[in-house]
């Protein structure tokens, strides 16, 4: 039993000896050009006065003072007037005051506190170092300069062993580039890559902001900042969504999620579920259910697609928006499909094609091979049929009016069509009905060229011209192959709702597009929760007021 008991005192006396050992006060030499001897109660010290000098025997490190108490026996020392301590010819800190305990390895410095390590400098007015971890805190404001970064904030703590700087309280970084404003940030030195904490703001020299209330990483080495629940705003859009991925370098972003892009000069809406906007072209993507909302005049206008794409270069004319595939619009005069559309900004026109279909004041199909509208002030002008086109127009008695040709211009006044001109190959059936609204009989008419004019979107008055060939049929001679023209077909059950219009579909991705525009997805950021916030607020001390004794003349 007495031998256990003895290898169990040799064991627990080995595991104590490196705290023992890290307790231990440091062996010091001393100098200075005048030394006296002196006690309070039980306690002794010597007084060093001009060109203090405190030599540490086994690390390079050096303090100078103007004058200092040395408490020999505690390991403690209390430096005044120009105190500077000068470590691996790395590190040299400054300040007025300074109290050192040998044992603890922990230098309290105060006022004007200047510590300097490479290139970085701080400025505070209290400072606690550790000598051996060469950690080093300071509290009740500080500012880093580094290179081209100045960084203030309430509290913060350098770890040059780990490579890491943490921040907290009203931190504010200024580059030339840009000026961060966030609560709490740790920064790594190595991988130059820091996270933020809670509110978090970053506004660009060109007065683009980018914040969130959820943190933030920014990876300085490839100049992108990843955020949750994110914004984006200059003085022309504002972009939102859940993550955002940004380059600095590029000026581009990839937002993933709940995307929301307001185009404020243009009183444009995109939304959708994925989107990439690359500022030096002017292009911007979003797919995922996009849906564009234009506001005209009291109307709204709205258009969705498989993609949404908008190029806004500075030369005019290169302004568009592309729709593809899929395309639905719906304004509550107007609707329509097509496989793609064009919107061109410089000369507001809307170009549809492959199998575009039109419907306007519900009861007026229009289709051609492809179609465009000339939009004034928000508003539709004129609308350009080319190739095989035809308007059917339902009427109260659910009669087909139809008007086909080879082109055709319609003019719009207001809301309503006021009248349309068919050139080429002409051809027109139209029911004309009596006082009492009962049919009279059906107008068939050939010819070269035509003009409808309109009233209430009915027609009052056409004009044919160049050879008009002409035929009426009274009710009972109507026969089901004059009712309908060549070509016919009455498609109102493909006619988008407003419901269409907005419901999710089915993304359509080109990866292909993607990869050859070097673009990729943002990969989500794991931002660190509250409870890691309030682990990392109680690593930097909040710090003390010191004690020290005035020095006797």
């Amino acid at each position: 039993m007495r031998i256990i008991l003895l290898a169990f005192s040799v064991l627990m006396l080995g595991l104590s000896l490196p705290s023992m050992a890290q307790n231990k006060k440091e062996k010091v030499d001393y100098d200075a050009e005048n030394l006296y001897n002196g006690r309070r109660g039980n306690i002794r010290y010597q007084k060093l006065i001009d060109n203090v000098v405190f030599r540490f025997k086994k690390r390079d490190a050096i303090i100078y003072a103007d004058s200092a108490y040395y408490y020999r026996k505690e390991g403690e020392m209390e430096c005044y007037g120009k105190v500077r301590i000068v470590e691996n010819d790395s590190i040299n800190i400054t300040s007025k005051k300074l109290v050192y305990r040998t044992q603890e390895r922990l230098a309290r410095l105060r006022e004007e506190v200047v510590y300097t390590d490479g290139d970085m400098i701080l400025y505070t007015d209290f400072l606690d170092y550790n000598t051996s971890s060469k950690s080093a805190h300071y509290f009740n404001g500080g500012n880093i300069v580094d290179g081209q970064n100045n960084l203030d904030s309430d509290r913060g703590t350098y770890y040059p062993n780990q490579n890491k700087m943490i921040f907290v309280g009203n931190v504010v970084l200024t580059n030339p580039d840009y000026i961060m404003e966030t609560d709490s940030l740790v920064y790594n030195t190595i991988t130059k890559e820091a996270i933020t904490f809670g509110f978090t703001k970053s506004t660009s020299k060109d007065g683009m902001t980018l914040e969130t209330d959820h943190g933030m990483i920014y990876d300085a080495s490839s100049e992108e900042s990843y955020v949750e629940e994110g914004q984006v705003e200059t003085d022309s859009y504002l972009v939102t969504g859940d993550d955002m991925k940004y380059n600095r370098g590029t000026d581009s972003y990839s937002v993933i999620g709940n995307v929301f892009m307001l185009s404020k000069k243009d009183s444009v809406i995109v939304t959708g579920e994925e989107a990439y906007y690359d500022k030096a072209t002017g292009y911007t993507k979003v797919w995922g259910s996009p849906v564009m909302k234009k506001l005209m005049e009291a109307d709204t206008f709205y258009m969705s697609a498989d993609t949404l794409v908008a190029i806004d270069n500075e030369a005019q004319q290169e302004n568009k928006m592309l729709a593809y595939h899929d395309v639905l619009i719906w304004k509550s005069d107007l609707q329509g499909i097509a496989d793609s559309l064009c919107y061109d900004m410089a000369d507001s026109m809307i170009y549809l094609y492959e199998d575009p279909l039109l419907w306007a004041q519900n009861t007026n199909q229009i289709e051609a091979d492809s179609i465009s509208l000339l939009m004034a002030n928000n508003t539709l002008d004129k609308m350009f049929l080319k190739r095989n086109s035809f308007i059917i127009m339902e009427d109260t008695l659910k009669n087909y009016n139809q008007i086909k040709g080879r082109e055709m211009i319609a003019y719009f006044e207001g809301q309503n069509i006021s009248m349309v001109d068919v050139n080429g190959n002409s051809e027109s059936n139209y029911y004309a009905l009596k006082q009492d609204n009962t049919l009279h009989g059906l107008n068939h008419t050939l010819c070269s060229n035509m003009k409808i004019f309109f009233e209430d979107n009915e027609p009052v008055n056409v004009r044919f011209y160049v050879q008009p060939e002409a035929s009426f049929y009274p009710p009972h001679t109507i026969e089901p192959e004059i009712e309908k023209l060549s070509g016919f077909n009455w498609r109102i059950e493909e006619k988008p709702t407003k419901a269409d219009v907005l419901a999710p579909r089915l993304a359509k991705i080109d990866s292909l597009m993607l990869d050859s525009l070097g673009i990729e997805k943002p990969a989500t950021p794991i931002l660190l929760n509250l409870e890691e916030k309030e682990s990392l607020e109680k690593e930097i001390p909040k710090g003390e007021e010191m004690q020290t004794i005035p020095m006797e003349q």
